[in-house]
């Protein structure tokens, strides 16, 4: 049933269900649920004719029923754009196996990549891309965009997979896969 309609009904309840109506009809006035404000401005006449304690109980900053209600304005936030999907430049098969950061796996500094770059889950190794070159693994990794920031002992048609524990390198083992070049 209405909210309204059991107001006009009555019974024992009555005086709280009122008190509940006019709260929430102040509460929609307030937030600015009405904008042409015709019902909250009907609202705002009922509550101005409650005792001013009943006011402070529904409005507790001070705020006085009678005066007017604020437009709610809300701004258009502008719709984020959207990363464009990469296009495959080129397709490759190649061997593939897995490498980590261990002093006998690597020359120099075990977390440092051949241009630079501190080790992290993404990079790759190949002698033939040039550094940064974007890979994309797809029957192992999905969507996953990896790049190219390593050099490995190996040609050209072989990619190296970085992982930062040896078991999961060991597991990787070798491998014959299908790349993607992406841009």
């Amino acid at each position: 049933m209405h909210l309204f309609a059991l107001l006009r009904k009555g019974g024992k309840r009555k005086k709280q269900l009122r008190w509940l109506a006019l709260g929430l009809a102040a509460y929609a006035a307030a937030v600015g649920l009405y904008p042409d404000n015709t019902k909250a401005n009907v609202s705002a006449s009922l509550l101005a004719s409650l005792p001013v304690a009943s006011q402070s109980q529904i409005f507790p900053t001070g705020v006085s029923a009678a005066q007017p209600v604020a437009q709610s304005t809300t701004e258009k936030k502008p719709i984020p754009k959207q990363k464009p999907k990469p296009k495959v430049v080129r397709t490759m098969r190649v061997s593939a196996t897995a490498y980590n950061s261990l002093p006998g796996q690597t020359s120099g500094d075990p977390f440092i990549a051949a241009d630079g770059k501190r080790t992290y889950w993404g990079m790759l190794a190949m002698n033939c891309m040039p550094f940064g070159t974007k890979v994309r693994i797809p029957g192992l990794y999905g969507g996953k965009i990896f790049q190219v920031h390593d050099r490995g002992g190996f040609g050209c048609n072989h990619v190296d997979v970085w992982m930062q524990h040896l078991g999961d390198a060991r597991k990787f083992g070798r491998r014959t896969i299908t790349i993607e070049i992406v841009k």
